[in-house]
């Protein structure tokens, strides 16, 4: 848990020493915290594209016109961009104590809850997206127009790990994207796609299934907005994967969307099932 209001402060700590404007913003080019609280200037001044071609970069500092960015990073991604007015001789020095102290602050969050736990606790319904607890999950918080597709892969167990590394390497195109592990052999996947959850499930099968030489299976959701919908699509995901192995067990795609039948059947009390089942299939079926 990272307090907005502690973010707050090192930025305007910075201003009153240094008395050049600064500004943090998330690992999504996202706008946190700006000098004196006013978040035209750094808007105005870094564009989003210019934002995305420095996250992009891999460089850990650059200089542009009257300003300049140092990169942020914890956990094996960059967390944020620090910017401050001025050329890179100018700051460098009190930049980098300012970046020390976020790293600090965001290692410190990070110890209490990591970000995949987070994840899951959102996925599982243990947490709502308005609990403080999230406020510091940018990703998903912001540019969520395109809407979330929750993934459950289920493969053997122990491949959780080898799992993750594939999605993370398959979608490194994707900063908000983000797979965590639910249980032995299960592995969810949370990502922004604009309606091609069955283009991405045959893909996820396909490469996992290449590169690990094993059999999954891959179920996904129907798309939802925003944290709190997350919840919902994991258990459309679930659903999707229980009713596949049931119904269809021939196929290694189960979309939520696309169930039919099987998806009305499962859904149904025990005992009209049952009863169904006798009129097609005789008494005996049971």
């Amino acid at each position: 848990m990272i307090s907005e209001e502690l973010l707050q402060e090192c930025i305007d700590e910075y201003k009153a020493v240094c008395h050049r404007k600064a500004a943090l913003f998330d690992g999504n080019g996202e706008l946190l915290a700006a000098s004196g609280g006013d978040a035209s200037w750094p808007e105005s001044l870094l564009s989003m594209e210019k934002r995305e071609a420095f996250l992009a970069s891999g460089g850990e500092v650059w200089a542009g016109e009257g300003f300049c960015l140092f990169r942020i990073q914890w956990d094996g991604r960059t967390n944020g961009i620090f910017l401050a007015e001025g050329t890179i001789e100018e700051n460098r020095g009190a930049a980098l104590m300012t970046v020390g102290c976020l790293k600090r602050i965001y290692t410190a969050a990070g110890k209490r809850k990591g970000r995949k736990q987070i994840l899951k606790e959102l996925l599982e319904g243990k947490l709502t997206g308005e609990e403080e607890e999230c406020r510091s999950f940018n990703r998903f918080r912001k540019r969520g127009e395109d809407g979330w597709i929750v993934f459950l892969i289920e493969g053997n167990e122990g491949c959780e790990g080898d799992v993750e590394a594939v999605l993370s390497e398959l979608f490194a195109f994707e900063k908000r994207a983000e797979a965590v592990k639910i249980g032995e052999g299960l592995v969810a996947f949370v990502c922004p796609l604009p309606d091609q959850e069955e283009a991405a499930a045959l893909t996820i099968s396909d490469t996992i299934s290449g590169e690990l030489m094993i059999k999954v299976r891959v179920a996904a959701s129907r798309k939802v907005y925003g944290l709190d919908g997350l919840s919902k699509a994991f258990k459309e995901a679930f659903a999707a994967l229980e009713i596949g192995k049931i119904f269809y067990r021939d196929r290694q795609i189960h979309l939520f969307g696309s169930l039919g039948i099987g998806g009305l059947i499962y859904h149904l009390p025990v005992p009209v099932c049952e009863g169904f089942i006798r009129d097609v299939f005789g008494t005996d079926t049971i």
